[in-house]
C-alpha cells in the first residue's frame, strides 16, 4: 500500500486531493501537511473523508520535514507562502527554499515519486507566444513577477533531485485555477486588471477548475507519472466572451502603457494584491495544450466558461458591502482620470515625434 505525503493540504486544492487519495485503491495512507485545517464545511462530504488521511500541523519552513516524510513513498508538494492578502512578489525566496527543504528531505528518506503543483505562468506572458503553448515551448517568466520566476527555479530544484536520486517527478503546468470556495491570489489580482482593457490587445483567457486539478494530480500520483504536464480545460474564451460571462461591470480602455500605473492605483488603494508584474498576464497570450495529459487519461469535467463562471461568483460573494462600495469609488475614480492618462499619453508621444523630425539622429 502507498503512503503519500500532501504538503499545503488545507489549500483549496489540496484537500481535494488528500480526500480523493484516500478513496483511490492501492493508497495505504495519505499524510496531511499544513499550518492549519481546513474548516469543516471546506472539506469532502462524509464518504469522501477517511481515516487514512493523517493531518500533521507544522510549519515547513522551521519543521523538521524528515519525521512526516520518513516512510512515504510519494511527496506531492503543493504549499505555496503566496496567498490571498499577501504580495506575492516577495515570497519567491521563501517557496523556492520550501521547495529545496522539502525535495532534500524526500531525498534523505527514499522517496520514489515527487509531484510539484508549477503553473503555467513560468511560460511568460509575451506577444509574440504561440497560442497555444506546449510543455517543450521554453520558459521565460515574466521578470517583473518573481512568483513566477520562482516557480521554474522550483521546478529544476525538483527535476535534479529527480534525477540525481532515481526517483521519478511529475511537473504539473496548471493555468489560472479557481474554484467556488476560495480566493486566490492570481484569479482575483487578474479579475481587477481585466476592468482595464488595454486598447491594443484582447488575449485568450483560460480558467481551470480546482476539482480538475486536484483529479490530475491523483493521476499523477497512482500513475507515477514521470514529465512535464500542462492542465487546462479544452481550449479557451476570447476576453470578449470572459466579459459577457462577468456581467455588468466597469470596462476602461486605456493604451497599453497606461495599464500598469492605473493597476498601480488599483493595488494601493483598493483592497486586492495587484503586483506590477501581473501586468503582461492581461495584455499578452499564456494560454496552454493539455494533450499531453489527457494522453495519461486525464479529462476535465469544467470548460472554461464553467470553471469562470464558479470562481467568479465565489470572489464577488466573499466581497462585503463596503469592499463592493470602495471598489465602485475606485473605479469610477479611474474611469474619470483615464481620459486623462490616454491624453498625457499621447500628448508625449507627439512631443518626441516632433522633437526626432526637428533634431533628426
Amino acid at each position: 500500500m502507498t503512503t503519500v505525503v500532501v504538503t499545503g493540504a488545507a489549500g483549496t486544492v489540496g484537500y481535494r486531493v488528500c480526500n480523493g487519495l484516500a478513496n483511490r485503491s492501492g493508497v495505504g495512507r495519505v499524510v496531511a501537511v499544513d499550518r492549519t485545517v481546513p474548516p469543516l464545511d471546506t472539506q469532502a462530504s462524509p464518504e469522501g473523508e477517511s481515516a487514512a488521511v493523517v493531518w500533521h500541523l507544522a510549519d515547513l519552513a522551521t519543521m523538521d520535514i524528515d519525521e512526516v516524510v520518513a516512510g512515504a513513498d510519494v511527496v506531492v508538494h503543493l504549499a505555496s507562502v503566496a496567498t490571498t492578502g499577501s504580495d506575492a512578489v516577495d515570497t519567491a525566496a521563501d517557496d523556492v527554499e520550501m521547495a529545496t527543504r522539502v525535495m532534500e528531505a524526500a531525498v534523505r528518506c527514499g522517496v520514489s515519486h515527487v509531484v510539484l503543483r508549477s503553473t503555467a505562468m513560468v511560460y511568460g506572458a509575451w506577444d509574440d507566444n504561440p497560442v497555444p503553448l506546449s510543455e517543450d515551448d521554453p520558459l521565460r517568466a515574466n521578470p517583473a513577477l518573481p512568483y513566477a520566476s520562482g516557480r521554474a527555479e522550483i521546478e529544476r530544484v525538483t527535476q535534479r533531485c529527480a534525477a540525481r536520486n532515481a526517483m521519478t517527478s511529475t511537473i504539473l503546468r496548471p493555468t489560472l485555477t479557481v474554484a467556488d470556495s476560495s480566493r486566490d491570489w492570481a484569479a482575483e489580482s487578474l479579475r481587477v486588471l481585466a476592468s482595464l482593457r488595454p486598447l491594443e490587445s484582447d488575449p485568450p483567457r483560460q480558467f481551470l477548475h480546482a476539482d480538475d486539478l486536484g483529479e490530475a494530480i491523483i493521476i499523477a500520483v497512482m500513475n507515477r507519472l514521470d514529465g512535464v504536464y500542462n492542465v487546462a480545460p479544452d481550449g479557451w474564451l476570447d476576453a470578449e466572451v470572459v466579459r459577457e460571462l462577468a456581467g455588468p461591470s466597469p470596462q476602461i480602455g486605456l493604451p497599453q502603457r497606461a495599464v500598469g500605473p492605473v493597476a498601480w492605483v488599483l493595488r494601493r488603494f483598493w483592497y486586492s494584491p495587484t503586483p506590477r508584474g501581473m501586468v503582461p498576464y492581461t495584455l499578452y497570450p499564456w494560454v496552454i495544450t493539455n494533450d499531453r495529459l489527457r494522453a495519461e487519461g486525464w479529462s476535465p469535467a469544467n470548460a472554461n466558461d464553467e470553471a469562470f463562471v464558479a470562481g467568479h461568483a465565489a470572489l464577488l460573494s466573499e466581497l462585503s458591502p463596503q469592499r463592493r462600495q470602495e471598489a465602485l469609488l475606485v473605479l469610477a475614480g479611474v474611469i474619470v482620470t483615464a481620459p486623462l492618462v490616454g491624453l498625457v499619453a499621447w500628448c508625449t508621444r507627439m512631443v518626441r515625434r516632433t522633437r526626432s523630425a526637428t533634431h533628426p539622429g
